[in-house]
């Protein structure tokens, strides 16, 4: 995904929000992301492209990357 992202906030990956809540999310460090993780701050404002890796196919760990365009 590509969004805008602003400096100085968070964010986390959230999935099956049918009840409104955080009951499945990953965060923490983006390298090595955990269920229930905390939240993944955002160092500046810009344009991102938001790469999520679930299935462990690339790595041991479920990782994403965030690249400033």
């Amino acid at each position: 995904i590509t969004t805008n992202l602003e400096g100085g906030k968070k964010f986390k990956f959230r999935y099956h929000n049918d009840k409104g809540d955080w009951t499945y999310n990953y965060g923490g460090d983006i390298d090595d992301l955990s269920e229930g993780g905390g939240d993944i701050a955002v160092a500046e404002t810009g344009t991102y492209e938001i790469k999520l890796f679930l299935t462990r196919s690339t790595s041991n760990k479920i990782y994403a990357t965030c690249t400033k365009k």
